[in-house]
């Protein structure tokens, strides 16, 4: 089995763009998604090209977090205003059609290209709490994956329920997996691919060695050659912690996680090998080339 372990969020804050290259030199992490309109963004952008071998993707926003796109072209009031809805109000107004996909793919359009145009090679989209995922907004995010020859997305959770206490996490979890199920599967999203996430259930810093472990266990590696897990790593610093507390993540928990050498040890012992979207990719692109 193939893990690619990715880090989330670079790009929101210096405490996190820190985090992930850490995780990235000194650990298993080879993969991370740039928040185009995160606060420390440019960071991310030249850690990112100082690092040409740290697999890069877009983690696409219209939730919480603040636009790129000039706000004075935009006529709906919940994508110019200084920050984005909630993502329950962006669900919301989605439905009742105050927020349109053409809003949305203007916004998401200057997110990929202000990554693109730096100069970052993009090889996978994901979402900022998973809103890639909507109705209306999956089949965008597949047509700029498509149009901008960016080859997987994330689509897929398959998180076992191993130790999970916390309630609402797992409603969220179950609600999410069926909207994969029953909406997203049915999305041609060729010629994109995707591979199963996991992570999802104990995000934020509740991963740890035995339950990673256990749950690439469960997996059945002919069905699932290859996998994500989503981490969130950072080095904790107050600022993070003060700005985004209503998460209640624990970032430091998640980078120490990927660079104890317990880790790194055992992978090895299930002969796990990690991996990048981009080695993936490049292993695809071989086997065709071969046929």
């Amino acid at each position: 089995m193939q893990v690619i372990f990715h880090g989330d969020d670079f790009g929101l804050t210096s405490g996190v763009n820190e985090g992930v290259i850490q995780a990235f030199q000194n650990g298993v992490l080879a993969s991370t998604s740039i928040i185009a309109s995160g606060q420390a963004v440019d960071e991310a952008i030249g850690l990112a090209l100082m690092h040409p071998d740290l697999d890069v993707g877009i983690h696409l926003v219209l939730s919480d977090e603040n636009p790129v796109h000039k706000t004075s072209s935009l006529s709906c009031p919940q994508l110019s205003d200084e920050r984005f809805p909630s993502r329950q109000r962006l669900l919301l107004n989605l439905l009742n059609g105050r927020i349109t996909v053409q809003q949305a793919e203007k916004e998401w359009r200057a997110q990929i290209e202000k990554i693109l145009s730096a100069g970052i090679p993009v090889s996978h989209l994901d979402s900022h709490q998973h809103v890639h995922l909507y109705p209306y907004l999956f089949p965008l995010s597949v047509r700029l994956g498509i149009e901008y020859n960016i080859p997987f997305i994330r689509s897929r959770i398959l998180d076992p329920i191993l130790f999970i206490k916390n309630a609402g996490r797992f409603m969220d979890a179950m609600i999410l997996r069926c909207w994969a199920a029953g909406y997203v599967s049915n999305v041609r999203i060729r010629p994109l691919k995707s591979i199963p996430s996991i992570g999802f259930l104990h995000a934020g810093g509740k991963l740890n060695q035995i339950i990673l472990i256990n749950a690439l266990k469960t997996l059945d590696k002919k069905a699932y050659p290859a996998v994500e897990v989503m981490l969130h790593p950072g080095t904790g610093d107050p600022y993070t912690h003060s700005r985004y507390r209503h998460w209640r993540y624990n970032w430091k928990n998640d980078l120490d996680l990927s660079v104890d050498p317990l880790t790194v040890q055992l992978l090895e012992h299930m002969g796990i090998t990690p991996v990048s979207f981009v080695q993936l990719h490049q292993a695809t692109q071989r086997r065709l080339k071969g046929l």
